[in-house]
């Protein structure tokens, strides 16, 4: 595909289709992410795929907390509102004003406890204590996997959600105390719902580059 069709193309999907994803397709995916780059060629990252049994474990569990009322806190903790800058604020409130024009508030928290309904998840992990460089090369993989996974032909959501109960993922896909889960990314074939339609506006290009001749 197209470099500037993939790179435009791809959004945020938040509930998948039942049609599975090949191994072959996923490996491909990470094999692509391989390829970002990363500061002194540490390549600290790693990833957990989970299908089938597996992530319908981890779904169930997530499911059963999620009733329990159960918010959980990942690794790397989720940041307080108030931590973000007042600009930040005002396009989170705006994301959150269009989904409830669209009445989708109740369906956004479903579909998150369903992780997204993804046939497959993909969880990144760094070393504890690794370095901001190793978050940043982290950025990039995570980057180059959505990209990839736009240029074959599939939907991505890299979400907080996914990993904010790393005892059921440790449980469940054997990733040792000694490396932090970063994020989770959900994987699969997009559906026709109307919660994928959705579409957030970015940032005017002149609010975010400075030119200096």
């Amino acid at each position: 595909m197209d470099f500037d069709l993939v790179l435009r193309s791809r959004h945020s999907v938040r509930l998948f289709s039942e049609k599975p994803v090949t191994r072959d397709v996923l490996r491909k995916i990470v094999q692509d992410a391989q390829r970002a780059p990363s500061w002194v060629n540490a390549q600290e990252w790693r990833v957990y795929m989970a299908t089938g049994t597996t992530l319908a474990n981890i779904r169930a569990e997530y499911m059963a907390l999620a009733e329990k009322g159960e918010k959980g806190e990942g690794d790397y903790p989720m940041a307080h509102r108030d931590e973000w800058s007042k600009e930040a604020n005002e396009r989170m409130a705006g994301f959150m004003n269009l989904i409830a024009s669209e009445n989708l508030g109740p369906t956004m928290q479903q579909v998150q406890d369903l992780l997204f309904n993804a046939p497959a998840v993909a969880w990144l992990t760094l070393p504890k204590g690794a370095s901001r460089w190793a978050v940043l090369d982290l950025g990039a993989f995570e980057q180059s996997m959505l990209l990839s996974a736009t240029n074959r032909g599939l939907g991505s959501i890299p979400a907080y959600n996914l990993a904010k109960h790393p005892a059921v993922l440790r449980k469940f896909l054997g990733v040792p105390e000694t490396e932090d889960i970063v994020l989770g990314i959900a994987l699969g074939y997009e559906s026709e719902d109307q919660i994928n339609k959705i579409r957030t506006i970015r940032e005017l290009t002149d609010r975010v580059v400075t030119f200096k001749d």
